[in-house]
């Protein structure tokens, strides 16, 4: 038991919470959902709202199983909260889920405002940090949020979850977690592991993010970027390619070069973007470049080269095509 609480001590320090607050540990986000949800049930929190731009299937499976019913939150142009329509629409029977940063378009979210209007109208937050871990610092214990959440991969194929909550939350977990000590010291590791990139994160990626936005500028003018970087995590790009479909790079680049990782097969990308109010055309044509914390500059080079090589042959290509309509 000492040993535990020792080493939960130091988890707690990764997240900046308290010590006398609860976690609770699953062997996946689907038992983490599952769990939370049924304990806001027995709460009496039965409106429960996700964001348009949520696009986790197990929220339709918990719809279709459980009978489940999630109310949505609009977003802007770049998936942020509509903070009003919060203010405006949600209130103490309310349970508000969202991710700090969406995963697919990098776009964090203002969660301090979020956390204020939440405290005021008596709202249960609950925000999920996978995202930010090791990129945005944070301390649970300064914000108004009841729940924190966030899955790691501890190795090949598998993955844990933790739910944090605080003191004074209410909540009633029917689901009992594993083992308790053997997966502590293995979320440990994984967090470790991802908080020893936090300086390049802060200090190198932003900085290659630069080279790399100056690079395709110069031999791509007319790509464009979305988004802003202080509002992005600083790791995830968006390029929107007119006239080439994100599917048509990926796999030219893919029979080049197939250790490339930049990148990402983001089979939602597309629903996501047109929840934000994209058209279906600019949300094919939008690509995202993910920028590893390890990755050497002479990668990134050569990342850049072959990916200005293969999208200035679509692009004539599919002007060939066009002007033979």
């Amino acid at each position: 038991m000492k040993d535990f609480l020792a080493e939960r001590k130091r988890l707690f320090s990764y997240l900046g919470a308290k010590e006398d607050s609860s976690s609770f540990f699953f062997s996946s986000r689907s038992f983490l959902f599952l769990s939370l949800y049924e304990g806001l049930r027995y709460l009496g929190r039965e409106r429960i709202f996700l964001l348009d731009t949520e696009k986790n299937p197990f929220f339709s499976y918990l719809e279709e199983i459980f009978f489940f019913r999630f109310e949505r939150v609009p977003v802007d142009s770049m998936g942020r909260v509509d903070t009003k329509y919060v203010q405006e629409n949600l209130d103490s029977s309310s349970f508000l889920f969202l991710q700090w940063a969406d995963p697919l378009l990098g776009t964090i979210q203002p969660m301090e405002e979020i956390a204020k209007i939440s405290e005021e109208k008596g709202i249960f937050l609950h925000v999920d940090v996978s995202t930010i871990l090791g990129k945005i610092p944070f301390r649970f214990s300064d914000l108004s949020i009841d729940f924190l959440s966030f899955s790691v991969d501890v190795k090949a194929g598998d993955s844990l979850s933790t739910l944090i909550w605080k003191k004074n939350t209410p909540y009633f977990p029917f689901l009992q977690d594993m083992k308790r000590d053997q997966v502590l010291l293995e979320l440990l590791s994984s967090l470790e592991r991802i908080f020893s990139f936090q300086d390049q994160m802060h200090f190198e990626i932003p900085h290659q993010r630069k080279y790399f936005e100056k690079e395709i500028h110069k031999q791509l003018p007319w790509v464009e970027f979305i988004g802003k970087p202080s509002l992005q995590l600083p790791d995830t790009l968006l390029m929107k390619l007119p006239g080439i479909f994100r599917e048509n790079i990926r796999y030219c680049i893919q029979e080049k070069n197939r250790s490339f990782s930049f990148l990402q097969e983001d089979k939602d990308l597309s629903s996501v973007l047109m929840a934000c109010g994209m058209d279906v055309f600019s949300a094919n044509s939008t690509i995202r470049w993910s920028l590893p914390p390890e990755i050497p500059i002479e990668e990134l080079e050569k990342g850049i080269s072959l990916f200005v090589e293969e999208v200035k042959r679509l692009k004539v290509l599919s002007e060939g095509i066009v002007s033979s309509l």
